[in-house]
């Protein structure tokens, strides 16, 4: 009788222990924490390069994110809409990038330990200081409602606001064009908000796919386009 508890006793056991190593599963990264250069501000801080003054090196910034194993920094070119990704182990990183320019720029961290899991830090705007520069163009604004590639309930409405945030450095934003409609670009302006960071539209379709963008102009008339936004309104 005591050999026959004991045979039981011991599948037991295992069974007990096989389950519990499987919840040590690897931690996936954190999002990165942005350092510098920071947001909506300038930076001067670029070392001009000796051969071509057009350009200077900006050290980019962030704070390490757990779990993470390397880092890839994603820099655009507000003006031409370039895109430039570089990799990293380190949470800093020097670019040279052209001077007198504007520059949107996030960190995605990754994990060797979770390859398919990655982090996303918040997207920042700067501009890479240059010589003689006396108006600066505003930001290009983000737009923020609705999500690009929402799908909407109106609840029986025909109407709702579109919203987006704008930023300029010499704090004289004069005016907010919104162009809007069903083709992508869209290319009839529904009017100006003022400096107002919202416009209502109105009479929206079920089933209907509808493009948006703001031109923001500033009072020496420097203008900024935004991307290009989409939404959709559920049937």
């Amino acid at each position: 009788m005591k050999m026959t508890r004991l045979l039981i006793c011991i599948p037991i056991l295992l069974l007990v222990w096989a389950c519990g190593g499987d919840n040590d599963q690897p931690a996936p990264p954190s999002a990165p924490q942005l350092q510098f250069p920071e947001n909506n501000s300038e930076c001067f801080e670029g070392v001009v390069n000796s051969v071509n003054p057009n350009v200077s090196s900006i050290e980019f910034r962030w704070e390490p994110a757990s779990n993470a194993s390397s880092y890839q920094l994603n820099i655009k070119n507000l003006i031409s809409g370039q895109m430039r990704s570089q990799t990293t182990s380190g949470a800093s990183l020097a670019v040279e990038l052209d001077r007198g320019t504007p520059y949107s720029w996030y960190v995605e961290a990754s994990s060797s330990a979770t390859p398919n899991e990655t982090a996303q830090s918040a997207t920042w705007k700067f501009y890479n200081a240059g010589e003689g520069i006396a108006s600066y163009v505003p930001f290009p604004a983000d737009l923020i409602y609705p999500p690009s590639g929402a799908s909407l309930s109106l609840n029986g409405s025909s109407a709702l606001d579109l919203r987006w945030e704008g930023a300029d450095l010499d704090n004289d934003i004069s005016d907010y064009e919104v162009f809007f409609g069903t083709d992508s670009p869209p290319a009839t302006s529904i009017g100006s908000s003022g400096t107002a960071q919202q416009i209502r539209v109105e009479n929206l379709s079920p089933g209907t796919t509808y493009y948006w963008k703001v031109i923001t102009t500033d009072q020496q008339g420097n203008k900024a386009d935004s991307e290009i936004s989409e939404f959709r309104i559920a049937n």
